[in-house]
């Protein structure tokens, strides 16, 4: 049998490589074929034929006549994903660090949805998937938190200039750039005297698309693609398109470039998990509330003042997130050459905005779930159930709850504080940067740049939330690695889960937030660099150069507006959703 299943495996092994090498010639683009100069033998016609001979005679003379006159093939070349791999490789033999580089075809064809993805393929560069940093509970369509060799201090240029984001950020946000209008990423892992200083980490720099950098003297392409959303449910478009032309003339050579962008993405996230372990026992003192702490007489435990102990959450946390990205970019550039490549000069306008809608549904144990009971009578299992442990006492599943506050007439019964909160908010990214750059070569050995950019960027940003509280028994498992399994259930004995959460008089109106900030900034910057080369003893060249920056922001932010609704107090009821029928449903 070993011996037969070895002969299969080399049996197939043939096919695969026959089917790899097919699949990447068919892949590799277009074939050009080379002809080589006609020869005195090639152009040598084959004798005519004489009567004697037979049919087959002339057909083999025709056969070889035909054979000379085919034109002989001298090369072969094949335009496929090297020549991409080959500039990458290029950036990083002839960089004076240590730098690690995204070329145009390896971000376009990568499925990412923006340069901040396509990074992480970089070695050493890490993106947060969160939408909020350290806070798991809310995701990100795109990338988020760059961070190079594990440090966050990275300074970002695109272009090789300083380029920043209004709303606090001190460098371009990636995730506003479609992978589409770059020409390289150039990821620097160290700093060298002639880099622009801030970053500690390292640098990344985005270098998007020129006219000059194509062979080509006409290009043109369009891609058309579509997202689709497992959980949403939704397709959203993508398009993107290129055209370049460059042409001769007496006073040298120019070239337009024109690279546009837009894509918009819908994303539904779904999250379920338990909060807040609480350690038990029965008979030992619980640090809560805090001002008050008070001895723990946690059901089905053995009594003592050091244990045992169980750890229990306080509920658990259902949440959907629907959001929406919208993104548009573009590139528009002009380039000018001498005949005789002394000059050149480059005038370049550049785009990026991002906009990203969030709405976001939560049904949680509130962090002020024991908030109508007394602490030891909170987050105990409910009466008639008997919950599951494992060796170490940690909850693995059960239905708990919490009896109610003696002092409270509302709600009457028991269940821990659960809140309902819609949540929205609202954030959009308009960068503009406008530069010109013009290069002259003095002789062989001096080189001279001057370069020249004013940078316009918006910030604009909307929160709010409003807040629905009711009581509520949680049943949760926990299911090793897997999903827990999480149920809100009914806390009043008349009514069943359906019936008690499609009443109205069961929640109420707790608390409202909002939130709004709107930035607006310019960076203008002057830059002159020149470089001399020696090439006599220990010296390559001499770099020389003057950078001027001028940067102000004006960040209009107010703090998150808390405003209470209603709250139970001892002989007072909040206000209910059914106290409201004309402005909202329950749910």
């Amino acid at each position: 049998m070993n011996q037969q299943s070895t002969q299969v495996r080399h049996t197939k092994q043939p096919c695969r490589l026959s089917l790899a090498i097919a699949m990447a010639l068919f892949a590799a683009g277009q074939l050009h074929a080379q002809t080589a100069p006609t020869t005195t033998d090639q152009a040598t016609q084959a004798a005519p034929a004489t009567k004697k001979d037979s049919k087959a005679d002339k057909a083999k003379a025709a056969t070889a006549a035909d054979e000379k006159a085919a034109k002989q093939l001298t090369g072969l070349t094949v335009n496929g994903y090297s020549s991409s791999l080959n500039r990458a490789q290029d950036i990083k033999r002839f960089s004076d660090t240590v730098v690690d580089a995204i070329s145009a075809q390896d971000a376009g064809s990568l499925p990412d949805l923006s340069v901040t993805e396509a990074l992480q393929r970089v070695p050493g560069v890490a993106v947060s998937a969160a939408g909020i940093p350290n806070d798991p509970d809310h995701f990100s369509i795109q990338g988020t938190d760059i961070s190079l060799q594990g440090l966050p201090y990275t300074s970002t240029l695109f272009n090789g200039r300083q380029v920043f984001s209004a709303g606090g950020g001190q460098g371009l946000n990636f995730s506003t750039v479609s992978p589409e209008l770059i020409g390289s990423v150039v990821v620097s892992k160290n700093q060298t005297a002639d880099m622009l200083e801030g970053g500690i980490a390292g640098s990344i720099d985005l270098n998007t698309r020129k006219p000059f950098d194509s062979n080509k003297d006409t290009q043109a392409s369009v891609t058309l693609g579509d997202y689709w959303g497992d959980l949403a449910k939704k397709g959203t478009p993508q398009i993107a398109g290129l055209v370049s032309h460059n042409w001769n003339t007496d006073i040298g050579r120019f070239g337009v470039l024109a690279n546009v962008a837009y894509d918009r993405i819908k994303q539904t996230d779904n999250g379920i998990s338990l909060v807040n372990f609480q350690r038990r026992c029965n008979g030992c003192i619980v640090p809560m509330p805090a001002w008050a702490p008070s001895a723990d007489s946690y059901p089905g435990l053995a009594e003592g003042t050091d244990g045992p102990y169980a750890y229990v959450p306080v509920g658990g946390d259902l949440r959907s997130q629907d959001e929406t990205s919208t993104r548009f970019g573009h590139v528009l550039a002009a380039q000018w050459e001498s005949p005789d490549k002394t000059w050149q000069a480059t005038l370049e306008w550049d785009r990026a905005s991002d906009t990203e809608t969030t709405y976001e549904h939560t049904l949680q144990a509130s962090t002020d779930g024991c908030g109508w009971s007394l602490p030891a009578t909170c987050g105990i299992p409910l009466a008639g159930t008997t919950p599951t442990y494992d060796a170490n006492g940690v909850f693995q599943s059960g239905t708990i709850t919490a009896l109610p506050n003696p002092g409270y007439t509302y709600p009457g019964y028991g269940g821990f504080q659960t809140q309902l909160d819609n949540t929205a908010f609202k954030s959009r990214y308009v960068t503009n940067d406008y530069s010109f750059n013009l290069k002259w070569n003095v002789n062989d050995r001096l080189h001279l740049s001057l370069d020249a950019q004013d940078t316009h960027s918006d910030y604009d940003y909307a929160y709010y939330y409003i807040r629905e509280l009711t009581n509520a028994n949680w049943y949760m498992a926990l299911h090793g690695n897997n999903v827990p399994t999480v149920a809100v259930l009914s806390p009043d004995p008349n009514e069943t889960a359906a019936q008690y959460f499609a009443n109205p008089a069961n929640p109420y109106w707790a608390s409202a937030q909002d939130s709004h900030r709107y930035s607006w900034g310019n960076q203008r910057a002057f830059r002159l660099d020149g470089d001399f080369d020696v090439d006599k003893g220990p010296l390559n060249d001499i770099q020389f150069g003057f950078r001027h920056t001028d940067q102000s922001e004006t960040v209009q932010s107010s703090a998150f507006n808390y405003v209470p609704i209603s709250t139970p107090s001892p002989g007072i009821d909040p206000i209910t959703a059914a106290d409201t029928p004309s402005y909202v449903s329950p749910y």
